[in-house]
């Protein structure tokens, strides 16, 4: 009977799972059958019991294990689309993730060293290299996991020379390449600043290559320097704990993981959902695309006030989205207006992590879903609710690579932008997801904080970070420079916020009803210029006297004026008048035409 109801849940849309003897559900349709709901409150109990079992009977052979790969591991598909990307753009930077680093205080670069190379033996990851053998690439731990801090002294420079030196030093880290075949993945530079003990300023930069991290291990290395330096500096032993697994395991098991039916099953849900989806965003580019794909990026922020944001995320309750639907969708709205395109693909990525051992690695585990948008539903609620079951359904088949989706979709390959997605939507992307930074970063002696400012090169055409919580919503318009001016991002910033707050001050009966192409994105102040402002143009006439002796007169007055264009062509008032004169003496002498209300005249192509 349970069996029974956990697949008749699922054959209408509610997937079931128990995560530490609690019952969670994933929706793939717009509400949960009301029946059903009954049924599964009723046996909740035996749900659990069932669903526990069933989940530890295979969970040993779904779960990665540890393994010894003393002839080398397979790539994951990230890490071979990395790699093939790097032979196709040799010595490009394009895939660097570099951080950098405030540093106030007594930062001792010996124990940086040290912990650093207690990160790097941690985690395989950071020392793998590869290299081909036997026609494939195969991944290798190196046994040395020493790292040497590069440093650079600017302290004999001062003000505006400082910060240009400053500024040169980092883009020029940033931008040098790797050799994945025989380095580390990662690497270190201290640039002081000024002041010597507890009065020294410098940037600590660290950059990793994107094949060995991800937003997520960011997250992780910070977290483990400030834990190791702080255990270092008081002569503590490592008190992290041992990794059950690493990132070769994982690589390993993806591989045999994606042989199965539900791979296969999951595949076919995305070759559906794309299917002609277009190979690249319609939006204005005030510059031509390159041949090759730019990395040099530029930015622009907007905040919204909290009031907004709390308004904003009652909306989204009421929608049944969560916050970062309702601005997926917000967003959808704003590219579609300014690309004249109802279409619209936004990828964004999800952490791939299901396994909770995955959770303390260093590594490539990220997976984009591209979210594919229609914009010509009738009203704003029918929208909202595409929106749901968009993300609904990519929730529930997150688990294909986007590099084997894209050789499955057989889409065109061209260096001159990113295959199927070039617009990317991600939310919270901060070292403490949202924690206190400075309680994090804080030392003895010593703080770090994040250096404003410092992007890594750009990967998409477009990449917008949302920060949402009830004191404000951060908006982080990352554009290519190659493609895109300043003022073009503003305005897409200042219509994504206009529509924010249009809805944030709508009521709910108006959201229920609303055409959606009534959602304005231009705000009050622009849309009662172009509707009232622009149109008020009455003005006092003679009414004893008609239109043509009115314009008689204008042409009397200010015969040289233009008074009409068209494309390349224009006519002055004499001349407009002249021609008015001779179509009516025309029409007088071969039609016989008088005083009529009304006159219809077909012109011939000679007449225009």
């Amino acid at each position: 009977m349970i069996a029974q109801l956990v697949k008749s849940a699922a054959d209408q849309g509610v997937y079931l799972y128990a995560k530490e003897g609690a019952l969670h559900f994933d929706l793939t349709v717009a509400e949960f059958p009301a029946t059903l709901k009954q049924d599964i409150i009723a046996n909740k109990a035996e749900i659990i019991a069932f669903l526990s079992h069933a989940q530890s009977a295979d969970s040993e052979s779904q779960r990665p294990q540890p393994g010894h790969y003393p002839d080398g591991c397979v790539l994951s598909y990230t890490q071979q689309r990395f790699w093939l990307l790097e032979q196709m753009q040799s010595g490009q930077s394009q895939y660097n993730m570099p951080v950098a680093l405030n540093v106030e205080g007594a930062l001792e670069l010996t124990l940086v060293e040290k912990v650093l190379s207690t990160i790097v033996a941690r985690h395989q990851i950071l020392r793998t290299v590869y290299r081909e053998q036997d026609d494939e690439v195969r991944q290798h731990v190196l046994q040395n996991s020493d790292v040497t801090l590069s440093f650079v002294d600017l302290s004999d420079c001062e003000g505006e020379q400082q910060q240009a030196q400053l500024s040169q030093c980092l883009l020029e880290e940033a931008q040098r390449p790797f050799d994945l075949t025989q380095q580390l993945s990662i690497r270190g530079q201290y640039l002081k600043l000024q002041g010597t003990g507890h009065t020294q300023q410098g940037v600590l930069l660290l950059t990793l290559h994107h094949i060995a991290s991800d937003g997520w291990s960011m997250d992780v290395l910070i977290n483990e320097f400030v834990t190791l330096y702080r255990a270092y500096s008081a002569e503590q032993v490592n008190p992290l704990p041992e990794l059950a697994l690493q990132y070769a395991d994982f690589a390993v098991w993806q591989r045999d993981k994606m042989q199965g039916g539900e791979f296969e099953k999951q595949l076919t849900y995305w070759q559906q959902a794309l299917e002609d989806a277009p190979l690249a965003h319609s939006l204005p580019t005030q510059h031509h695309r390159p041949e090759v794909k730019q990395t040099q990026g530029a930015h622009v922020t907007a905040t919204l006030p909290a009031y907004v944001a709390q308004q904003l995320g009652e909306v989204a309750r009421q929608a049944h989205l969560s916050p970062f639907m309702l601005m997926h969708a917000v967003l959808g709205v704003v590219l579609s207006r300014h690309s004249n395109q109802s279409d619209i693909v936004i990828g964004t990525p999800v952490a791939n992590r299901a396994d909770e051992a995955l959770s303390p690695l260093i590594g490539c585990f990220v997976n984009t879903l591209a979210l594919r948008l229609n914009t010509c539903h009738s009203t704003l609620a029918e929208y909202f609710a595409h929106v749901r079951q968009v993300h609904m359904n990519a929730q529930v088949n997150q688990d294909v690579p986007f590099e084997q989706l894209i050789d499955a979709l057989n889409l065109p390959r061209t260096s001159s932008y990113t295959p199927l997605v070039q617009i990317m939507l991600t939310t919270n992307d901060k070292f403490t997801d949202g924690a206190d930074e400075s309680s994090l970063l804080n030392l003895p002696d010593l703080s770090l904080s994040p250096l404003q400012g410092s992007h890594p090169a750009i990967k998409f055409d477009m990449e917008i970070a949302l920060n949402i919580s009830d004191k404000q919503i951060e908006t982080i318009w990352n554009y290519d420079v190659a493609l895109f001016d300043a003022e073009f991002v503003e305005q897409l910033s200042e219509h994504f916020n206009n529509a924010l707050i249009a809805l944030a001050d709508m009521s709910a009966q108006t959201r229920s009803t609303l055409p959606l192409n009534r959602l304005s994105i231009l705000g009050d102040k622009l849309e009662s210029y172009l509707i009232d402002g622009l149109n008020n143009n009455a003005a006092d006439y003679p009414l004893e006297q008609c239109i043509h002796e009115i314009f008689e007169q204008q042409a009397m007055q200010t015969p040289d004026q233009i008074a009409v264009k068209f494309g390349s062509k224009q006519l002055t008032y004499r001349e407009l008048n002249e021609r008015a004169n001779q179509l009516a003496h025309f029409l007088t002498r071969e039609y016989q035409v008088t005083r009529i209300p009304l006159l219809a005249c077909v012109l011939s192509a000679r007449w225009k």
